[in-house]
C-alpha cells in the first residue's frame, strides 16, 4: 500500500496497538493508493483514512473504519451503491432487513453482507435497490404477488399492467410444459450408431 500525507488531525485514540498491545496511539488521516482487481483488468484506486501510529513501536494499522472507506472506494469505482447507502435506503422507507429482502426478492443473507460490506452487490441487484428509492416502485412490488393466482380472464377489471403478468406466468407454465414433451419425445427417439 502506498501512503500519502493529506492532512494531520493526530490526536490520541482510544485504539491499542495490534503489534505491542500499547493504548499510546495517535491517528492521522492519509492517502491511500490500493490497487483494485487483478492482471489487465486492475486499477489503482485512493481513498483518505485515517491511520493509526503506535507511539511505543511506530507500527501503523488502518482499523474498521479504513476497511469501510476503502469498499466505498470500490463501489464507487464500480459505480455501484455503497453499503451506508443500502442500509440509508431501507431505513427511509423504515423496512426491518426482512421486509426489504422479501419486496425486493432478494435473500436476507445477501442483502445483509451487502449492508455490511462483506460483499458487493451485482449490478442488477444495485439497480433494484436504487429503484426502491422511489415509493411508487416500492407499492408496484409490493402488489405484485396480488395477480399470482388470477386467471387472465379474471382480470378484467384490472390493468393493462396485471393482465400481462398473468399472462406471463402462464406463458412461461406452457414453454416448461412444451420442454417436457419435446424431452421425452428426444427420449423416445434412438440414435443410429
Amino acid at each position: 500500500m502506498n501512503w500519502d500525507e493529506t492532512r494531520m488531525e493526530t490526536h490520541e485514540e482510544h485504539a491499542s496497538c495490534f503489534n505491542c498491545g500499547s493504548l499510546n496511539v495517535n491517528k492521522a488521516w492519509k492517502n491511500q493508493h490500493f490497487q483494485y482487481g487483478s492482471g489487465e483488468s486492475a486499477v489503482e484506486l485512493s481513498a483518505e483514512m485515517p491511520v493509526y501510529t503506535c507511539q511505543e513501536c511506530a507500527f501503523e494499522f488502518g482499523g474498521v473504519e479504513a476497511e469501510e472507506i476503502r469498499h466505498e472506494a470500490v463501489c464507487r469505482h464500480l459505480g455501484l451503491l455503497a453499503p451506508r447507502e443500502i442500509v440509508a435506503i431501507r431505513k427511509s422507507m423504515g423496512l426491518s432487513r426482512m421486509q426489504f429482502a422479501e419486496i425486493a426478492g432478494v435473500g436476507i443473507a445477501s442483502l445483509k453482507r451487502w449492508e455490511t460490506g462483506t460483499l458487493i452487490q451485482n449490478a442488477a441487484n444495485d439497480q433494484l435497490i436504487y429503484l426502491m428509492t422511489f415509493p411508487k416502485n416500492v407499492e408496484r412490488l409490493k402488489g405484485r404477488d396480488r395477480f399470482a393466482s388470477l386467471e387472465p380472464a379474471d382480470l378484467s377489471a384490472e390493468s393493462e399492467t396485471a393482465r400481462m403478468h398473468a399472462h406471463g406466468r402462464h406463458f412461461r407454465a406452457r414453454c416448461i410444459d412444451a420442454d417436457n414433451h419435446l424431452l421425452q419425445c428426444a427420449q423416445s427417439w434412438p440414435l443410429r450408431a
